[in-house]
């Protein structure tokens, strides 16, 4: 697909997305993933862009506890606990070196994911990231107010160095006339949070 027609497309679901105040999902599981190999995962504190803190560790906790509900028998390590010990083995630009290389190279850097899984003495490594915040207040006889946040999540194997689940969702908030502002950004990021966590996998 192009890159317009691509674009149309997106917008197309955005605006399909936000009239129905709902949200978009898209997510990727490794075929070639056998259950029960990942014992125990990390879980980092998230990246946040233009929630408040307290906001984007509150979705980083609804992921964390939903993948422990849906998989009982894998440990997690909670984000204060893996900031901790990433901070006292001086291991946090390692980790965003490679989240760096991932995005621009599409491959996981085994030697950086092997030796941070050993220092957590874990199988996995997820990491949540707000990508995109927008709002838009309402304006009369043109648009309502609109909020919208994309909110992406992924698991890393450390053993193997490859990813595992990646999800995207875009949760968008409508007000319900077009003279009220924008609704608070985190109405939004709890619609894409719950979306996320109806699509957690089996591990």
């Amino acid at each position: 697909m192009g890159k317009i027609p691509f674009i149309s497309f997106l917008m197309i679901v955005l605006l399909w997305a936000c009239t129905l105040r709902e949200a978009t999902i898209n997510s990727y599981f490794d075929p070639a993933f056998t259950p029960g190999q990942i014992k125990k995962i990390a879980v980092l504190p998230m990246h946040n862009k233009n929630l408040e803190p307290y906001e984007a560790q509150r979705v980083n906790r609804l992921i964390s506890m939903t993948l422990h509900e849906r998989n009982p028998n894998v440990d997690l390590i909670n984000s204060e606990r893996t900031q901790k010990i990433m901070e006292k083995k001086d291991l946090i630009n390692d980790w965003e070196k490679f989240l760096d290389e991932y995005l621009t190279y599409g491959r996981p850097d085994l030697e950086i994911l092997s030796a941070i899984g050993v220092a957590l003495d874990s199988d996995a490594i997820l990491q949540g990231e707000i990508l995109d915040t927008k709002q838009k207040d309402g304006e009369p006889s043109v648009n309502v107010g609109t909020s919208e946040v994309t909110i992406r999540f992924r698991l890393f194997d450390v053993n193997k160095g490859r990813l595992l689940w990646e999800v995207c969702s875009i949760g968008c908030k409508n007000t319900g006339t077009d003279y009220e502002t924008a609704p608070p950004l985190f109405e939004a990021a709890r619609i894409a949070a719950n979306k996320i966590a109806e699509n957690i996998p089996l591990l």
